[in-house]
């Protein structure tokens, strides 16, 4: 007779755990790495930072007094959300307060829009692309990205795969996928047209 806690449905649950732990693993990365970038951009130079304060000024429904501290307010934000992200113990509350801040910045994307204000997406650098229905896509997957990993870390089956050595290669694997759909998520458009300028080459070297 298989002892306690070794039967089949012991070892399910545990297979059950261990992918939700990398995928939480990997969620927290993506999130945090999303954060990174998005700090990165803004200060990568004088053109960015003025392209992100210009975008702000869009965002009628603040007042005036409080915009001149908007961009510092939000980097700020941005990077304890990355600090609360990488700490194990403080992880669970980084994601909601990540999903909250993603959702507060979509909505007020939204309104500024719906006003017919024009808005330029300069929260990775500058950008002279105006706000338009992939960026509201981009936000909504990470919103719902956040939810999930914090679900993922929330349930018993996790908890029971964490009580084990998780193997620091296949850690590093699920942290850095997560890290590259961050970009991917990103610089998509970027992304795209690189691609797709490289194999327009290559079809006319052809």
């Amino acid at each position: 007779m298989a002892g306690a806690g070794f039967g089949p449905s012991s070892g399910h649950a545990f297979r059950t755990g261990t992918i939700l732990t990398y995928g939480y693993l990997a969620g927290r990365g993506l999130l945090a790495f999303v954060m990174v970038l998005a700090v990165a951009g803004k200060l990568s130079d004088v053109e960015s930072r003025r392209a992100f304060r210009a975008s702000l000024e869009a965002l009628a429904w603040v007042p005036r007094a409080l915009r001149p501290t908007l961009p510092l307010s939000v980097m700020v934000a941005e990077a304890a959300l990355i600090v609360l992200l990488a700490i194990p113990q403080t992880a669970l509350l980084g994601l909601v307060l990540c999903a909250l801040f993603l959702s507060v910045v979509t909505a007020a994307l939204a309104a500024a829009r719906a006003a017919g204000g024009d808005i330029r997406c300069a929260c990775f650098g500058a950008d002279d692309r105006p706000v338009e229905g992939w960026h509201f896509v981009r936000n909504g997957l990470l919103i719902l990205i956040a939810t999930g990993t914090f679900l993922a870390g929330t349930l018993p089956a996790h908890d029971q795969a964490s009580a084990f050595d998780v193997p620091a290669v296949a850690a590093g694997v699920a942290i850095s996928s997560g890290m590259l759909c961050a970009v991917a998520l990103t610089h998509w458009r970027d992304l795209s047209f690189l691609f797709g300028t490289a194999g327009s080459q290559s079809t006319d070297r052809g």
